[in-house]
């Protein structure tokens, strides 16, 4: 289950400001 944490660190990294 390494996808979901992936996905998830994905998602900070795609809110995450400039």
């Amino acid at each position: 289950d390494g996808v979901l944490e992936l996905s998830e660190a994905e998602d900070l990294f795609s809110t995450a400001p400039e």
